[in-house]
């Protein structure tokens, strides 16, 4: 299919789509001179790219502007003055995607072009960076952030398409406090700057402690308790945290209309800012027909109006299967964990369908928003762009076990954790050093957004609980492939937008 014909195909789904947007399509697509399907991306190959040497600039950039619900251009530009863009190619310079149903389209003025490659200034020329990550079973302590945490290898390509050198050293923690500490005692024996901690739970703590007896910086992406924090021992949340993700819990409760909530506890807790109705408790791994037949009966008496579970993304999806299994029609709210690729390959795996409506809450960076005309649109199509030139480059290579980075590490990498190491970088950068005192001292003062290569919501380091309140927003579900990443149906995948109103 030429991507012409992708392009118009994708239209007739559009709300009032029709003749003139046919025509306005078509007139797009003649005048980016994207007939054809060979096409290679300017200043990417095969080969990872050798790091710009400093104080030089490349003849032509890789930029992406913000998605249109039709198409995503990257076009290569010259430096200076805009220009006409040229080709680029299909499958990691265009995509079509279809529009989400009931998403916000965001129909207007493109955003500015956002480059894939991440530039910054002062930086060293290489940085070596510390991943923790918690690999092993699915009900493992901090497992359900493992695909995520390929988002740091994202940014760090994105740096070396930019001159920098950025090196990443990953190391396993197995989820238990020992392991924390021994795998931050590896980093800093390695001499890293700081380190992502990618893992979330009880054992993180002994993570934190070492690292503060090493001066070692810790940002955490995924882990939400304010209270690790809270003695500004040098480490960061720079995701969602409890407290913030339990008011907007209440919202999307608000949202889909309940106000007397059924609580499944499945190793979540309750959230605070919510009053259920009813709560049950569920431990992964038991049978479910206990847990079934509750539910049936609290939704038969009609004592509740809908259905909020809480806990790890298998968890949570051992109990999304066993609702769906019940053929209830009350509304389903998960705990953020859910936004982990891990929910929807559990729950594929469990033999559950992937097209019941979900909802729950998070910052807008996942895939539909790309499809936004906006900045925070352009600044994850150009991340987006960025995850599939590295599925198709055989020297990008996934943080695990520096295997080629593929469709699970591309279906599963997400932003928050490349903005963790976008953060580290520009404080190596405002540091003007790697040393791990000197970058933890420079992340103090930082105010990061998208202009600095942020692909999410704008990060405030000048406190330890770095992303804004109104970053944290109701998410819905929907299995419809946007068409942004390079993934097969081997992995599936859900994908979450901001819904209308």
């Amino acid at each position: 299919m030429s991507i012409q014909d992708a392009v118009l195909r994708a239209l007739p789904g559009l709300p009032g789509a029709g003749r003139r947007q046919h025509r306005v399509a078509r007139d797009r697509v003649r005048q980016l001179g994207l007939h054809g399907t060979g096409h290679q991306l300017p200043g990417t190959s095969h080969e990872l790219p050798a790091a710009r040497p400093a104080g030089t600039r490349r003849v032509r950039t890789v930029l992406v502007g913000a998605l249109t619900p039709a198409l995503l251009v990257v076009a290569g530009c010259s430096a200076g003055p805009a220009s006409s863009p040229t080709p680029a190619a299909p499958g990691s310079a265009v995509a079509s995607a279809s529009p989400v149903p009931g998403a916000t389209s965001g129909v207007g003025t493109p955003a500015a072009p956002t480059p894939v490659e991440l530039v910054a200034d002062g930086a060293p020329a290489t940085i070596t960076l510390g991943v923790v990550v918690s690999p092993g079973a699915p009900e493992a302590e901090g497992s359900t952030w493992v695909g995520p945490a390929q988002g740091a290898a994202v940014a760090a390509y994105r740096y070396r398409l930019g001159g920098t050198t950025v090196t990443l050293v990953t190391a396993d923690d197995h989820g238990t406090a020992e392991g924390a500490q021994a795998a931050v005692e590896q980093l800093a024996a390695q001499s890293v700057s700081g380190i992502v901690l990618a893992t979330g739970g009880s054992h993180v703590q002994a993570a934190l402690s070492a690292a503060a007896s090493h001066s070692v910086p810790v940002l955490m992406p995924y882990e939400t308790s304010n209270e690790l924090v809270a003695g500004g021992s040098g480490a960061w949340l720079t995701g969602l945290t409890r407290n913030r993700t339990a008011i907007a819990l209440a919202k999307a409760l608000k949202d889909v209309g309940s106000a007397a909530p059924l609580l499944i506890d499945a190793g979540g807790a309750n959230p605070t800012e919510v009053a259920p109705a009813q709560v049950l408790t569920y431990t992964d791994g038991q049978d479910t027909a206990e847990l079934v037949a509750a539910v049936t009966a609290a939704a038969s008496s009609q004592a509740v109006d809908a259905v909020l579970v809480s806990g790890p993304a298998h968890a949570q999806a051992t109990v999304v299967h066993a609702l769906q299994g019940t053929g209830t029609t009350l509304p389903i709210v998960l705990t953020p964990e859910a936004l982990s690729p891990a929910f929807p390959a559990a729950l594929a795996e469990a033999g559950g369908s992937l097209s019941t409506p979900l909802t729950t809450v998070g910052v807008a960076d996942h895939d539909p928003s790309a499809l936004t005309p906006t900045e925070d649109g352009a600044a994850l199509s150009a991340y987006l762009a960025a995850v599939r030139i590295m599925s198709e480059d055989p020297a990008a290579v996934d943080i695990l076990d520096g295997q080629p980075f593929g469709d699970a590490a591309a279906g599963g990498a997400d932003v928050a954790s490349h903005d963790a190491v976008v953060a580290l970088v520009r404080a190596a950068a405002q540091a003007g050093s790697t040393d791990p005192a000197a970058v933890g001292r420079a992340l103090a003062t930082l105010r990061l957004d998208h202009g600095d290569g942020l692909a999410g919501g704008d990060l405030d380091l000048t406190g330890y609980v770095a992303l804004s309140t109104d970053a944290v927003v109701t998410l819905v579900s929907t299995n419809q492939d946007p068409g942004l990443r390079a993934t097969s149906k081997a992995h599936p995948l859900l994908y979450w937008f901001t819904p209308k109103g």
